[in-house]
């Protein structure tokens, strides 16, 4: 999968990944990757089943919004084109919060997309809640 970022949201994308890798730096140490940091929050085994689960531009979003939930106390809005894995994301984030003990809401415009979300939840891993 090629993924390009528009010109329009490119300077923001990269002000985006600099605080990121600063918060890592700062409260991990600059060994720490980006990868390993989602791995962690996720309670993923290994590196390979991250990666079975979510594709790098994936890891970068989901990193981006747990980064934003911990260390801002707010939240993200995801607007990816279609095909990118906006829902992989979202399935990741009800995973990071039913981690924390927390009860995920999920809304959806369309009810054809709860199938979506129990598709993408099992795509990466947590059908089971």
């Amino acid at each position: 999968m090629k993924v390009e970022t528009p010109d329009s949201m490119a300077a923001e994308t990269l002000i985006a990944q600099g605080e990121l890798r600063e918060y890592l730096d700062a409260n991990f140490g600059p060994e720490m990757s980006v990868e390993e940091y989602v791995r962690r929050k996720l309670a993923y085994p290994t590196m390979d089943q991250l990666e079975n689960a979510l594709f790098a531009e994936q890891i970068d979003g989901v990193a981006l919004a747990i980064y934003n939930i911990e260390a801002k106390n707010q939240g993200i809005i995801g607007g990816d084109q279609t095909g990118i894995g906006k829902g992989r994301q979202a399935a990741a984030i009800i995973r990071y919060a039913i981690l924390r003990g927390k009860k995920p809401i999920f809304f959806t415009e369309k009810p054809n997309l709860f199938s979506d979300i129990y598709r993408d939840l099992v795509g990466i891993g947590s059908e089971d809640g």
